[in-house]
């Protein structure tokens, strides 16, 4: 089934509808794709993890499901999409949805995930038919950890991963108040009181890891107070992950953690932690990157597309304000980041001002018949006009 038709379809629905290091496959080079020429070692800025935490919420926190197998195709849906013309569409019946245990009356999850404003995009799995979704929202309605698939073949969303410690959320008022209380302040025994409330659910729902990092304590290990990802949720086919490259975690936890348990000292972050997550499919469990070596340095928003070009490589091109404009080559396999200096090495943030370079809130896909990348999009480093943009690999040039 082509991916073309996936994405539009599955897209269509979700504006609608509202390491443990495993072995690690590096996956087969691309055979029309040659940028070695246009690239240069970056220096190294992968960033350390610091999470903290937000809730508990109604209901309570579902239990990780075993690795969901993938839906099998509906013979009439399956033949309706395929004779489909090009530049046609179609409206689907009424999805079936699967939502997570203990989630299945819930109006959060009536058709599927829903759509989350964190989150602009899905990542397509070939290996499952499938595109993946994960994300949160600006407290409209939450700000859950949980992993979803659609599948177009069947027109059904299943959750792969529930929602775990909650929804982070719900508590952000009672954070506050505790990082009030280790700065010094003096609280209300009212506030105190909630401050304690929040001790017992961090008590209950976070873990510290040996390897110096804090997440959800479920087998699962979710990711605390999920954040952006925008347009950097994509999938490794090789090693089967959903990536969250820049997921943001909060700089708040240690100290919350230490205070949460009366430590005497503040837990030390482990080295070689970075920022960087991943979903893996078949252990069904949440993951920190590591070892990153020559990663740019990010902030909040600054990478907003990040592209796969073939095996467990991937490109992450964008200009922004934050000081993270860069074009790198990723190579998720080694953990190894290559700066790319196209068009004979111009400054990225005058290309962006002609509007030949990615800028954010845009979109990028790969085409391996022409060895190239396809950006579209608007922008807000210099203005908000719609714009395309083209990236040769082989003439190592950015075109508007």
């Amino acid at each position: 089934m082509p991916t073309q038709r996936l994405f539009a379809a599955a897209l269509l629905l979700l504006g609608a509808s509202s390491c443990d290091s495993n072995e690690v496959h590096t996956g087969e080079p691309d055979s029309g794709s040659d940028s070695g020429r246009a690239i240069e070692d970056a220096g190294s800025d992968a960033g350390l993890i610091d999470a903290s935490a937000e809730d508990g919420g109604a209901p309570d926190a579902a239990s990780p499901l075993p690795v969901a197998p993938t839906p099998e195709d509906v013979p009439d849906i399956v033949a309706q999409i395929n004779a489909l013309a090009p530049g046609h569409a179609m409206y689907l019946p009424t999805v079936t949805v699967h939502p997570p245990a203990g989630y299945e009356d819930h109006d959060w999850f009536r058709y599927g995930p829903g759509g989350r404003d964190f989150c602009n995009q899905m990542a397509y799995a070939p290996d499952r038919q499938s595109a993946l979704y994960a994300g949160a929202n600006h407290g409209s309605p939450h700000r859950l950890n949980d992993v979803w698939e659609y599948h177009l073949g069947s027109n059904t969303w299943q959750a792969l991963y529930g929602p775990t410690g909650g929804n982070f959320n719900s508590r952000v008022a009672q954070k506050r108040l505790v990082q009030r209380l280790i700065a010094g302040e003096e609280l209300t025994d009212a506030e105190l009181s909630e401050t304690e409330e929040y001790r017992t659910w961090w008590r209950d729902n976070v873990m510290l890891h040996p390897e110096g990092y804090l997440s959800v304590n479920d087998p699962g290990h979710g990711p605390l107070e999920p954040w952006h990802t925008w347009d950097t949720l994509n999938y490794d086919p090789v090693n089967r992950r959903l990536m969250w490259p820049f997921a943001a975690a909060q700089p708040f936890g240690m100290s919350l953690h230490q205070w949460a348990w009366d430590l005497p000292e503040r837990p030390t972050r482990g080295e070689n932690l970075t920022k960087m997550v991943y979903f893996d499919l078949d252990s069904n469990r949440w993951e920190l990157y590591r070892d990153q070596v020559g990663a740019p340095p990010v902030e909040s928003n600054a990478a907003l597309s990040i592209i796969h070009v073939g095996g467990t490589r991937f490109v992450y091109a964008t200009a922004h304000w934050r000081g993270g404009t860069g074009m790198f080559l990723w190579d998720a396999g080694t953990g190894v980041w290559t700066r790319i200096r196209p068009n004979d090495g111009a400054s990225l943030e005058s290309l962006a001002e002609d509007g030949a370079f990615p800028q954010p809130d845009g979109l990028g896909e790969y085409s391996p018949t022409h060895d190239a990348i396809l950006y579209v999009g608007q922008g807000v480093y210099i203005s908000r006009a719609p714009r395309a943009r083209l990236y040769r690999f082989e003439t190592n040039e950015w075109t508007a």
